[in-house]
């Protein structure tokens, strides 16, 4: 049992540090591993990809902000700022973020609200769908994951990647945020609201923000992703990251 929990936490380790992309994963080489997403990935989807698709006036804009998005996966972001720091119109960086959502590499989540005039006056938030994309954009190595204390940023990732799949048929996903109080993912199902928190550490204990969500909205149940603990308790269920992504 301890050796297939250690195959488990290796393959997962290895998962959360090369991502998902079938083709990436097939390589051999460091120089080929090093060059696969600026090249094959950011080069494509700004230079071929969303120009034959969409009206594209700046593609070095359209860079920035697919590498801004990627960079900045798990932020809420405020528009006008990044028009501002980019010297573009808020309308431009609003069409291009929509034409990078197209891609299928990043993603735009609302915040969750009853009504939705208030989910579209909030701010959004940025998710990158892969893990491998993350690292090596950012060409992380492995020292310096471990000393940024990157991992529950590789966690949240994986999840959201993982509740994409479920998303396209039950529902959308949200975020939430409310004062001090917040919730990682709001997923949208045809049982009601699922509320998800990633707490990848060893022994998860703030979640005062899935509570507060779960009693304010009347959630049934609630999902906190952790690094190993496995449990229900209080209408809450404790799930190892490994197990949620089999």
């Amino acid at each position: 049992l301890a050796l297939h929990r250690k195959e488990i936490a290796l393959q997962l380790h290895q998962y959360l540090l090369r991502g998902g992309f079938p083709e990436f994963l097939q390589l051999k080489g460091e120089r080929a591993v090093r060059q696969y997403f600026p090249e094959n990935i950011v080069e494509r989807v700004v230079y071929h990809d969303i120009p034959e698709a969409f009206r594209v006036a700046d593609r070095g804009l359209l860079q920035n902000l697919l590498l801004y998005s990627i960079f900045h996966s798990g932020s809420i972001i405020n528009i006008n700022e990044i028009a501002s720091t980019n010297q573009a119109t808020r309308q431009t960086v609003s069409d291009y973020l929509y034409y990078l959502q197209a891609s299928m590499l990043v993603r735009l989540l609302e915040k969750y609200a009853k009504t939705e005039a208030s989910r579209l006056r909030a701010f959004r938030k940025l998710y990158t769908v892969d893990t491998g994309l993350y690292i090596h954009l950012q060409r992380l190595t492995s020292g310096q994951i471990e000393g940024k204390g990157i991992w529950g940023n590789l966690a949240e990732i994986a999840t959201f990647a993982q509740l994409n799949c479920y998303a396209g048929v039950s529902g959308k996903i949200f975020y939430f945020r409310e004062r001090n109080m917040e919730v990682d993912f709001v997923l949208e199902t045809l049982r009601g609201l699922l509320p998800v928190e990633v707490k990848y550490r060893e022994a998860p204990k703030d979640i005062k923000g899935l509570r507060y969500f779960k009693e304010r909205f009347k959630s049934k149940m609630a999902v906190v992703i952790t690094k190993d603990t496995l449990k229900a308790e209080n209408g809450v269920l404790f799930v190892p990251l490994s197990l949620f992504l089999s």
